[in-house]
């Protein structure tokens, strides 16, 4: 008798696993199905880059880069409002190469059909942020409640319309790094087992976020040491961190044999500076425009640069002098930046709307700033009263999100810079729940092997 009740309980069981199992495959399918519904519909919006009749037109050299790629030119691009009134300033550094190079591959794939690289890139991005998905539900599938409640924190982002412009963006880094950001800190923070092919798996993502955006590489020195912290092999380690190392090793190198530089940033790095460290900084920040195009000529005062380094040069040794000469209205303009980067609920794109989907438009911003808020008040409250896993996942999730940030409070940032936290943090707020439901029902935090 004991041994039928015994089996009949095995079996029961067994069959509620199964029904957890596919509750989360529902979970998985239904965020798959919104997030490429949502961005595939934005990007086929009448309103989505109307005027953009080539990818070759795309701003911020993206179009440019893309067309001297397909030209054998490498990432050349020469641009006439720089240098001075007569003669272009020609770039070989300005830009990282992932963005050119997928648009390119789009170009050779669709013809010059900017709607359909569109959705083509924004589908391939958004595969990082699938795997994640699939990931996170995987380990909480044996509770029905941890899946649901980590279902809805990670459509949440969704809702947010600053994330989906960065989404379905080909001209902004941000759109070809969030997934993969995303990724990262998922396979870092989550209990996967710490085989060689994981390391190598966060060491291949590592290279490809460097490579999307130069700003990234505090970013990735965090997400490194976090993954070397878990690898137990020291040989193991020196590999890993061997085969990240050699995404801006390489970048460097081409760098030198294009434009006579090592650098592991862009020619454009300097400039940028400038422009979050001069005069003018606070009448013109936030701007309503979302960049600071407009204010190029007068940073470079009608003087002649010789190269795109030379050009460099001078735009950081004129921020740096200002903000050493005046550190109070320095400090001031960090100000503004770090509460614009963390706590502004303006969006620029809000300015030029209708009042509907302006409204929308700040639920998002909203949304969007409950999911950083609470992944950074977990983290801290996690980082002061609890240990193990969670203590480190808190840990690398602060340093992280301090790092990513450095650059744009160093320069300067807008929201499509801070949304692309959304995801991080709600990948932080997940594992959370995963943990606090592992204990409150009594099981093991268990490891996906990779």
């Amino acid at each position: 008798m004991d041994r039928i009740c015994s089996q009949g309980g095995h079996v029961i069981s067994s069959l509620n696993a199964r029904r957890t199992d596919r509750y989360a495959s529902l979970i998985i399918a239904f965020l798959i199905f919104c997030s490429a519904a949502i961005s595939v519909g934005m990007v086929w919006a009448p309103t989505h880059q109307e005027r953009l009749q080539s990818i070759f037109d795309l701003g911020y050299f993206v179009g440019p880069t893309t067309q001297s790629l397909l030209q054998d030119h490498g990432l050349l691009v020469c641009f006439d409002q720089l240098r001075g009134p007569t003669d272009a300033l020609c770039f070989h550094s300005a830009r990282m190469p992932v963005a050119s190079i997928v648009l390119a591959t789009g170009v050779k794939l669709f013809g010059d059909d900017p709607k359909r690289i569109d959705v083509a890139k924004t589908l391939v991005f958004l595969i990082p942020l699938w795997i994640s998905f699939f990931f996170i539900l995987r380990f909480v599938s044996k509770d029905r409640k941890a899946a649901t409640l980590c279902g809805l924190i990670l459509f949440l982002p969704l809702l947010a319309s600053s994330l989906l412009v960065v989404i379905t963006s080909m001209e902004v880094e941000e759109g070809y790094l969030y997934g993969l950001l995303t990724l990262a800190l998922v396979l870092i923070v989550f209990p996967f087992r710490r085989s060689t092919m994981w390391a190598v798996c966060s060491a291949v993502i590592l290279e490809l976020i460097f490579l999307s955006k130069s700003s990234m590489l505090p970013a990735v020195a965090v997400l490194l040491l976090a993954t070397l912290f878990h690898l137990r092999s020291w040989r193991l380690r020196m590999v890993i961190t061997l085969l990240v190392a050699l995404a801006p090793l390489s970048w460097a190198a081409y760098q030198h044999h294009v434009s006579g530089r090592y650098s592991v940033g862009t020619s454009l790095d300097g400039f940028n500076f400038h422009k979050g460290n001069n005069p003018d900084f606070l009448d013109r920040y936030p701007t309503t425009n979302a960049r600071f195009d407009s204010f190029d000529p007068a940073l470079n005062g009608n003087r002649y640069f010789p190269n795109e380094w030379a050009f460099n040069d001078y735009h950081l040794s004129a921020g740096r002098a200002f903000a050493l000469s005046r550190p109070t209205y320095t400090l001031i303009g960090l100000w503004r930046k770090f509460s614009y980067l963390f706590f502004s609920l303006n969006s620029f794109t809000a300015t030029r709307m209708s009042r509907i989907p302006a409204l929308l438009t700040l639920a998002g911003v909203l949304t969007f700033r409950l999911i950083l808020w609470s992944a950074v008040a977990l983290s801290l409250f996690a980082l002061v009263t609890k240990a193990g896993q969670l203590r480190s996942a808190a840990l690398t999730y602060l340093l992280l999100l301090s790092a990513y940030s450095l650059p744009y409070l160093v320069g300067f940032g807008f929201m499509r810079h801070a949304v692309v936290l959304a995801y991080p943090s709600a990948v932080f707020c997940t594992f959370y729940v995963y943990v606090v439901r592992a204990g409150a029902n009594g099981y093991r935090l268990s490891s996906l092997a990779s």
